[in-house]
Protein backbone atom coordinates (compact mmCIF):
# COMPACT_ATOMS: atom_id res chain seq x y z
CA UNK A 1 0.00 0.00 0.00
CA UNK A 2 1.62 3.15 -0.89
CA UNK A 3 1.79 6.48 1.54
CA UNK A 4 -1.37 8.19 0.06
CA UNK A 5 -3.43 5.20 0.41
CA UNK A 6 -2.23 4.33 3.62
CA UNK A 7 -2.74 8.33 4.81
CA UNK A 8 -6.81 7.94 3.60
CA UNK A 9 -6.78 4.81 5.54
CA UNK A 10 -5.65 5.84 8.41
CA UNK A 11 -7.51 9.10 8.56
CA UNK A 12 -10.81 6.69 8.21
CA UNK A 13 -10.35 4.92 10.89
CA UNK A 14 -9.81 8.29 12.77
CA UNK A 15 -13.34 9.61 11.56
CA UNK A 16 -15.02 5.97 11.74
CA UNK A 17 -13.84 5.85 15.49
CA UNK A 18 -15.10 9.24 16.38
CA UNK A 19 -18.45 8.42 15.02
CA UNK A 20 -18.57 5.33 16.84
CA UNK A 21 -18.06 6.67 20.10
CA UNK A 22 -20.34 10.07 19.87
CA UNK A 23 -23.23 8.57 17.78
CA UNK A 24 -22.89 11.35 15.30
CA UNK A 25 -22.23 11.64 11.90
CA UNK A 26 -18.71 13.03 11.02
CA UNK A 27 -18.26 15.39 8.12
CA UNK A 28 -15.26 17.06 7.06
CA UNK A 29 -14.57 20.28 5.09
CA UNK A 30 -11.25 21.21 3.49
CA UNK A 31 -11.15 24.66 2.40
CA UNK A 32 -7.66 24.85 1.22
CA UNK A 33 -6.87 21.48 -0.02
CA UNK A 34 -4.63 20.95 2.82
CA UNK A 35 -5.95 17.29 3.32
CA UNK A 36 -5.16 16.38 -0.52
CA UNK A 37 -1.90 14.80 -1.94
CA UNK A 38 0.56 16.42 -4.14
CA UNK A 39 -1.94 15.69 -7.43
CA UNK A 40 -5.35 16.95 -5.42
CA UNK A 41 -6.88 14.02 -4.37
CA UNK A 42 -8.22 13.97 -1.00
CA UNK A 43 -6.70 11.98 1.52
CA UNK A 44 -10.86 12.02 2.50
CA UNK A 45 -13.63 9.78 1.89
CA UNK A 46 -16.02 11.06 -0.53
CA UNK A 47 -19.06 10.88 2.14
CA UNK A 48 -17.28 12.74 4.36
CA UNK A 49 -16.23 16.03 2.10
CA UNK A 50 -18.04 19.39 1.99
CA UNK A 51 -20.49 18.71 4.91
CA UNK A 52 -22.81 17.03 2.60
CA UNK A 53 -25.53 14.84 5.18
CA UNK A 54 -29.15 14.18 4.15
CA UNK A 55 -30.68 16.83 6.58
CA UNK A 56 -28.25 19.49 4.14
CA UNK A 57 -29.90 17.98 0.47
CA UNK A 58 -31.84 21.27 -0.19
CA UNK A 59 -31.66 23.05 -3.55
CA UNK A 60 -31.97 26.40 -4.49
CA UNK A 61 -31.95 28.97 -2.11
CA UNK A 62 -31.49 27.27 1.08
CA UNK A 63 -29.00 25.52 -0.97
CA UNK A 64 -27.01 28.87 -1.02
CA UNK A 65 -28.24 29.57 2.26
CA UNK A 66 -26.69 26.46 3.66
CA UNK A 67 -23.41 27.63 1.62
CA UNK A 68 -23.24 31.03 3.28
CA UNK A 69 -23.85 29.92 6.57
CA UNK A 70 -22.11 26.33 6.84
CA UNK A 71 -18.75 27.14 4.13
CA UNK A 72 -18.15 30.36 4.29
CA UNK A 73 -19.69 31.77 7.97
CA UNK A 74 -18.36 28.57 9.59
CA UNK A 75 -14.67 28.25 8.27
CA UNK A 76 -14.51 31.64 9.39
CA UNK A 77 -15.51 31.47 12.91
CA UNK A 78 -13.44 28.08 13.21
CA UNK A 79 -11.07 30.10 12.24
CA UNK A 80 -11.24 32.16 15.29
CA UNK A 81 -11.28 29.37 17.82
CA UNK A 82 -8.67 26.87 19.63
CA UNK A 83 -10.86 24.39 20.68
CA UNK A 84 -14.46 22.41 19.62
CA UNK A 85 -17.45 24.49 19.67
CA UNK A 86 -20.96 24.59 19.03
CA UNK A 87 -22.47 25.82 15.95
CA UNK A 88 -26.48 26.02 15.45
CA UNK A 89 -27.24 25.03 11.78
CA UNK A 90 -29.62 27.78 9.95
CA UNK A 91 -32.18 25.00 9.50
CA UNK A 92 -32.38 24.55 13.57
CA UNK A 93 -30.60 21.46 15.13
CA UNK A 94 -26.99 21.75 16.60
CA UNK A 95 -23.36 20.83 15.50
CA UNK A 96 -20.51 20.40 17.18
CA UNK A 97 -17.53 21.85 15.25
CA UNK A 98 -13.88 20.97 15.15
CA UNK A 99 -11.46 23.52 14.05
CA UNK A 100 -8.35 22.08 12.64
CA UNK A 101 -5.10 24.28 13.28
CA UNK A 102 -1.40 23.93 11.44
CA UNK A 103 1.07 26.23 13.11
CA UNK A 104 -2.04 28.83 14.67
CA UNK A 105 -3.42 28.16 10.72
CA UNK A 106 -6.96 27.50 10.46
CA UNK A 107 -6.53 24.25 7.89
CA UNK A 108 -10.02 22.64 7.90
CA UNK A 109 -12.87 21.43 10.25
CA UNK A 110 -15.00 18.61 11.30
CA UNK A 111 -18.53 18.42 11.04
CA UNK A 112 -20.36 16.55 14.23
CA UNK A 113 -23.97 16.11 13.58
CA UNK A 114 -26.86 17.67 12.94
CA UNK A 115 -28.09 16.60 16.06
CA UNK A 116 -31.24 17.56 18.85
CA UNK A 117 -29.53 18.81 21.85
CA UNK A 118 -30.64 16.43 24.91
CA UNK A 119 -32.48 18.67 27.73
CA UNK A 120 -32.95 16.79 30.82
CA UNK A 121 -35.05 13.59 30.74
CA UNK A 122 -36.85 14.59 27.88
CA UNK A 123 -35.38 13.10 24.47
CA UNK A 124 -36.31 15.45 21.47
CA UNK A 125 -36.02 14.04 17.96
CA UNK A 126 -36.91 16.10 14.47
CA UNK A 127 -37.73 14.62 11.17
CA UNK A 128 -35.73 15.98 8.09
CA UNK A 129 -37.63 16.58 5.02
CA UNK A 130 -36.99 12.52 3.39
CA UNK A 131 -38.00 11.32 7.06
CA UNK A 132 -34.94 11.01 8.77
CA UNK A 133 -34.53 11.01 12.57
CA UNK A 134 -31.67 13.59 13.89
CA UNK A 135 -29.38 11.92 16.71
CA UNK A 136 -29.84 13.32 20.14
CA UNK A 137 -26.13 14.38 22.00
CA UNK A 138 -26.39 15.03 25.50
CA UNK A 139 -24.71 18.61 25.79
CA UNK A 140 -23.75 17.34 29.56
CA UNK A 141 -21.13 15.64 27.77
CA UNK A 142 -19.85 18.39 25.18
CA UNK A 143 -16.82 19.35 27.98
CA UNK A 144 -15.45 16.03 28.59
CA UNK A 145 -15.86 14.88 25.02
CA UNK A 146 -13.87 17.81 23.66
CA UNK A 147 -10.78 16.50 24.88
CA UNK A 148 -11.32 13.63 22.44
CA UNK A 149 -12.31 15.86 19.78
CA UNK A 150 -9.26 17.94 20.44
CA UNK A 151 -6.66 14.07 20.09
CA UNK A 152 -8.42 13.25 17.07
CA UNK A 153 -8.24 16.71 15.35
CA UNK A 154 -4.01 16.18 16.46
CA UNK A 155 -3.77 12.85 14.86
CA UNK A 156 -5.31 14.20 11.98
CA UNK A 157 -3.43 16.94 11.31
CA UNK A 158 0.03 15.01 12.59
CA UNK A 159 -0.96 12.35 9.97
CA UNK A 160 -1.22 14.70 6.66
CA UNK A 161 1.59 16.43 7.40
CA UNK A 162 3.83 13.40 8.25
CA UNK A 163 2.45 12.40 4.82
CA UNK A 164 2.79 15.99 2.86
CA UNK A 165 5.42 17.72 4.27
CA UNK A 166 8.12 15.31 5.54
CA UNK A 167 11.79 15.03 4.08
CA UNK A 168 10.59 18.15 1.92
CA UNK A 169 12.54 20.69 3.56
CA UNK A 170 11.87 24.15 5.78
CA UNK A 171 11.48 25.99 2.48
CA UNK A 172 8.91 23.50 0.31
CA UNK A 173 6.54 23.96 3.88
CA UNK A 174 6.73 27.55 3.73
CA UNK A 175 5.57 27.69 -0.12
CA UNK A 176 3.06 25.20 0.86
CA UNK A 177 1.86 27.15 3.94
CA UNK A 178 1.47 29.69 1.75
CA UNK A 179 -0.12 28.59 -1.21
CA UNK A 180 -2.70 26.66 0.71
CA UNK A 181 -3.84 29.61 3.03
CA UNK A 182 -3.70 32.61 0.45
CA UNK A 183 -4.55 30.84 -2.90
CA UNK A 184 -8.15 32.66 -2.23
CA UNK A 185 -6.41 35.91 -3.00
CA UNK A 186 -3.92 37.55 -5.73
CA UNK A 187 -0.24 36.55 -4.63
CA UNK A 188 2.10 36.52 -6.45
CA UNK A 189 6.52 35.94 -6.34
CA UNK A 190 6.38 38.98 -4.11
CA UNK A 191 5.23 37.30 -1.71
CA UNK A 192 6.89 34.02 -1.53
CA UNK A 193 9.81 35.93 -1.82
CA UNK A 194 8.65 37.39 1.55
CA UNK A 195 7.66 34.26 3.26
CA UNK A 196 10.83 32.97 2.31
CA UNK A 197 12.84 35.96 3.17
CA UNK A 198 14.75 36.22 -0.23
CA UNK A 199 14.66 38.54 -3.08
CA UNK A 200 12.14 37.54 -6.05
CA UNK A 201 14.81 36.86 -8.38
CA UNK A 202 16.22 34.15 -6.02
CA UNK A 203 12.80 32.94 -4.63
CA UNK A 204 11.71 32.47 -8.23
CA UNK A 205 15.09 30.02 -9.02
CA UNK A 206 14.06 28.49 -5.80
CA UNK A 207 10.05 27.50 -6.33
CA UNK A 208 11.52 25.89 -9.79
CA UNK A 209 13.93 23.99 -8.41
CA UNK A 210 11.81 22.71 -5.49
CA UNK A 211 8.30 22.25 -7.34
CA UNK A 212 9.59 22.26 -11.34
CA UNK A 213 7.86 25.14 -12.24
CA UNK A 214 6.86 28.74 -11.89
CA UNK A 215 5.43 30.07 -8.55
CA UNK A 216 2.27 31.48 -10.42
CA UNK A 217 1.70 28.27 -11.89
CA UNK A 218 1.61 26.34 -8.49
CA UNK A 219 -0.62 28.24 -7.21
CA UNK A 220 -3.02 27.99 -10.75
CA UNK A 221 -2.45 24.33 -10.17
CA UNK A 222 -3.98 24.58 -6.39
CA UNK A 223 -6.97 26.15 -7.42
CA UNK A 224 -7.57 24.30 -10.55
CA UNK A 225 -7.53 21.53 -8.18
CA UNK A 226 -9.52 22.60 -5.81
CA UNK A 227 -12.10 23.56 -8.23
CA UNK A 228 -12.03 20.03 -10.00
CA UNK A 229 -12.58 18.65 -6.22
CA UNK A 230 -15.44 20.87 -5.71
CA UNK A 231 -17.42 20.17 -8.91
CA UNK A 232 -17.13 16.28 -7.86
CA UNK A 233 -18.19 16.92 -4.32
CA UNK A 234 -20.64 19.34 -4.51
CA UNK A 235 -23.57 21.10 -6.31
CA UNK A 236 -22.03 24.67 -6.33
CA UNK A 237 -22.38 26.60 -9.37
CA UNK A 238 -18.85 28.03 -11.30
CA UNK A 239 -19.63 31.69 -9.97
CA UNK A 240 -19.41 30.33 -6.32
CA UNK A 241 -16.73 27.87 -7.23
CA UNK A 242 -14.54 30.67 -8.67
CA UNK A 243 -15.69 32.82 -5.42
CA UNK A 244 -13.48 30.82 -3.22
CA UNK A 245 -10.83 29.63 -5.35
CA UNK A 246 -9.12 32.64 -6.20
CA UNK A 247 -10.33 33.65 -9.92
CA UNK A 248 -11.57 36.37 -10.95
CA UNK A 249 -14.87 35.43 -12.93
CA UNK A 250 -16.09 31.56 -14.21
CA UNK A 251 -14.76 32.75 -17.78
CA UNK A 252 -10.81 32.94 -16.22
CA UNK A 253 -12.06 29.65 -14.62
CA UNK A 254 -13.29 28.01 -17.17
CA UNK A 255 -10.42 29.12 -19.34
CA UNK A 256 -7.75 27.12 -17.32
CA UNK A 257 -9.84 24.60 -16.21
CA UNK A 258 -10.16 23.68 -19.88
CA UNK A 259 -6.61 23.92 -20.71
CA UNK A 260 -5.48 21.58 -17.90
CA UNK A 261 -8.32 19.06 -17.91
CA UNK A 262 -9.55 19.38 -21.80
CA UNK A 263 -12.90 19.70 -21.25
CA UNK A 264 -15.22 22.47 -19.38
CA UNK A 265 -16.12 22.64 -15.96
CA UNK A 266 -20.12 21.13 -16.49
CA UNK A 267 -18.66 18.46 -18.36
CA UNK A 268 -16.39 17.18 -15.78
CA UNK A 269 -18.81 17.00 -13.16
CA UNK A 270 -21.43 15.21 -15.28
CA UNK A 271 -18.19 12.84 -15.88
CA UNK A 272 -17.27 12.67 -12.47
CA UNK A 273 -21.10 12.43 -11.13
CA UNK A 274 -21.71 9.22 -13.29
CA UNK A 275 -18.14 7.81 -12.62
CA UNK A 276 -20.07 8.00 -8.79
Amino acid sequence: MDKNANCRQELEFLLESLERIIGLRVTFQDPYGFFCDDIGNSYLHPERIYHRVDFCQNGGRQRERCLEHEWKKANATAAGKDRPFIWPCWLGPLQILIPLKWHDRHVGSIFLGPFVSKAGKETKVEKTKGGNILPVYDMGDFEKDSALFEAIALGIIEKTVSVNIHGKGERWEKVFRLVINRYTEKIGINDAARALSLSPSRASHLIKELFGKPFEQVVLEHRLRRTAALLESTDMSLAEIADITGFCDIYHLSKMFKRKFKVPPIKYRTAARLKQ
